[in-house]
């Protein structure tokens, strides 16, 4: 099921099924600045990647001495959410189910909260510790903006700007697993271009950041939409690869990356964004303001 928030400025749309976000709409002029999801170019819209982020090596991981097997970003994209909403937040709900403890054998809670601030949207995630075993997990955000902003630009009409001089460190990613390797994209420079076959082999996955927001912007008019990343370790910009008509961009601030080369699949062993004992919480907040 489908529910709207809204104010002066934007109206979005989250899903219950993984509490996505797949509508945020300009007011004003009525434009969709939110991916729609289209099945023949990327069926997604704005998943949440957890209880890990990205591949799998060989597609399983060990826990406790059992093998499970996974897909790309875990499974809280696709679990039903229940809803609450106020006149200034709508907020979802999800645990832990025998269903669930099939995929991943730790009892959880997820709250994820929507609220809106004239042109931000802001997205507070929260996950519990609500069983009797340590909860290691892994974490990231995947959402899409529609590229370019009108029939009157095309790709290369667009950047990602940074709030200050940087020089991103790329991590190297090879068939989808962490490599080892690593090469600067650029140096002690503000912003780079877009083109359509910048992504026809890999996403972009930046650390060494300082900046505190990445921006995809318009170039000759300004237009933006503005993402704060301060905090994340990693910030990835990828669109779907060998596609000569962006349409659009993922902008992914993560706290942890996907399996490297050979990986051997221990649990324990794995980066991870948080480890909670029984009753802890562990909190990440996405904020993004759109300029349109």
């Amino acid at each position: 099921m489908r529910y709207t928030l809204g104010n002066d400025e934007i109206v979005l749309t989250v899903d219950s099924m993984g509490a996505e976000v797949v509508g945020v709409r300009c007011k004003k002029t009525g434009a969709e600045m939110a991916w729609q999801g289209n099945p023949d170019v990327w069926p997604r819209r704005a998943p949440l990647c957890w209880p890990y982020v990205g591949n799998l090596w060989n597609k399983e991981y060990k826990i406790d001495g059992k093998t499970y097997a996974g897909t790309i970003h875990g499974f809280l994209r696709d679990l039903e959410f229940t809803n609450t909403k106020t006149d200034s937040c709508l907020e979802f709900v999800c645990q832990w189910s025998e269903e669930t403890l099939k995929m991943f054998p730790r009892k959880f809670k997820v709250t994820i909260r929507f609220s809106l601030e004239e042109r931000t949207l802001r997205q507070k995630v929260t996950f519990e510790n609500v069983g009797e075993e340590e909860l290691r997990f892994g974490f990231g955000y995947h959402p899409g903006y529609v590229i370019p902003f009108d029939d009157k630009h095309t790709t290369e009409d667009y950047e990602i700007r940074f709030d200050s001089k940087q020089s991103p460190e790329v991590v190297e990613v090879e068939e989808g697993y962490v490599s080892g390797k690593t090469h600067f994209l650029m140096k002690d420079e503000e912003a780079f271009s877009l083109n359509d076959r910048m992504f026809d082999v890999n996403s972009v996955c930046m650390k060494g950041l300082t900046s505190k927001t990445i921006a995809l912007v318009e170039k000759d008019s300004g237009r933006n939409i503005t993402m704060n990343i301060e905090g994340f370790p990693y910030t990835l910009v990828w669109s779907v690869p060998g596609n000569p008509d962006l349409k659009f961009i993922c902008m992914e601030p993560w706290h942890n990356l996907q399996d490297t080369v050979g990986f051997e699949g221990n649990w324990e062993e794995k980066p991870c964004a948080a480890i909670l004992q029984p009753g802890q919480q562990w909190n990440s907040q996405l904020v993004v303001t759109f300029n349109r």
